[in-house]
């Protein structure tokens, strides 16, 4: 049985909207309560597959086979939810960083590393997520050489580097400068 055609940019829209809303669910839950029940986790697994095996008008059904896909087709798909990720993952941690940028001084180290400990879990259990994404599109790339192409999971720790979320505020330097004086004084009266 062959599928009808599920080619328009407006169905690949629409399932990039609830991938993407998958993925900011998981970002902002707290490092210990991440959980998606096994209908909403596969209701994502399988938009993400959707997504990765989309074809344009006039395309095979995903029945015959990605293999018999033409190569720039399924490389168009794989690397516009790659990107489109790592775009959301970008925005994710700017907005992160305006949110740091209202906080007292005290407060920053804290924050950070909350929000460490959050983006670090997320990005677990986004690179479960993506693993078809993973094994296709990414493998290939990084087998033929591509040096900025990561797995879901590194691709997270990247972004957070890239964005430098800890190291734009300078503040942050201050409050561990801060807090190591604090604690040398409570040593010291002890």
């Amino acid at each position: 049985m062959v599928r009808p055609a599920q080619s328009s940019k407006t169905d690949i829209e629409t399932t990039w909207q609830t991938i993407e809303a998958g993925v900011r669910e998981i970002l902002s839950h707290s490092s210990d309560d991440v959980e998606l029940d096994m209908k909403r986790y596969m209701c994502l697994y399988t938009a993400i597959h959707s997504f990765c095996t989309a074809r344009n008008a006039g395309g095979i059904g995903c029945e015959q086979g990605i293999a018999r896909r033409k190569r720039g087709e399924a490389y168009y798909l794989g690397k516009e939810l790659y990107d489109r990720v790592k775009q959301s993952l970008i925005e994710y941690l700017q907005g992160i960083q305006e949110e740091a940028r209202r906080l007292p001084k005290e407060r920053l180290l804290g924050f950070y590393m909350e929000e460490w400990n959050r983006y670090a879990t997320a990005a677990k259990y986004n690179n479960h997520l993506f693993r078809y994404l993973n094994r296709t599109w990414v493998k290939r790339e990084i087998e033929e050489g591509k040096k900025d192409i990561y797995d879901v999971y590194m691709l997270h720790l990247v972004v957070w580097k890239e964005v430098g979320v800890v190291t734009d505020h300078v503040d942050v330097t201050d409050a561990l400068s801060q807090l190591v004086e604090m604690r040398q004084n409570e040593v010291r009266q002890n």
